[in-house]
């Protein structure tokens, strides 16, 4: 068992001599055991969350960052714990065209989507599926985005195309 121990006083004898101790000191196992599994299921949803080949961010209603999944590090190369809080827009610039899709998943509860984005990053031009969903549980507002690189499969259609053209 977990035990929390308060306010230890020393009890002297008429000789001056330590006779006894009084305290106080509370069973915390519940506690302690709830702590625990909190710790293990932030940990399992973390792993849930940066296992998946997408970007996964989460924003408040204000669009500061709240979650930010290895992909996005290996996209930006900013860690988790140098984006937690700060704006969105400061940290992906290219989103800010889609704010008005986030702002309205928030306010009407609805998943939105941009299938097949043109982006560029730096030098690199990709085709990118932008998905947004509303988050709203239990008084936690804000939204999940999603991006899944979709710049392979916009290719292979592309030359499909140009296929079914020559022949």
């Amino acid at each position: 068992i977990w035990i929390l121990d308060r306010g230890k006083v020393l009890s002297r004898n008429n000789d001056g001599q330590a006779s006894r101790m009084i305290g106080i000191h509370l069973d915390v196992t519940k506690e302690k055991q709830l702590l625990i599994e909190l710790q293990q299921l932030q940990s399992y949803l973390s792993s849930i969350i940066n296992s998946m080949p997408s970007i996964i961010i989460s924003v408040d209603p204000d669009l500061n960052i709240t979650r930010w999944n290895l992909k996005a590090e290996e996209l930006t190369g900013k860690k988790e714990n140098e984006v937690i809080n700060k704006p969105l827009i400061k940290i992906l610039p290219y989103i800010e065209e889609y704010v008005p899709y986030i702002h309205e998943s928030i306010s009407t509860n609805k998943i939105k989507s941009k299938m097949k984005q043109f982006i560029k990053h730096d030098k690199n031009v990709t085709y990118e599926d932008i998905i947004i969903y509303p988050l709203t549980a239990q008084g936690i507002d804000g939204a999940v985005i999603r991006i899944d690189d979709v710049t392979d499969k916009v290719n292979i259609e592309e030359m499909m195309i140009q296929s079914e053209k020559m022949v």
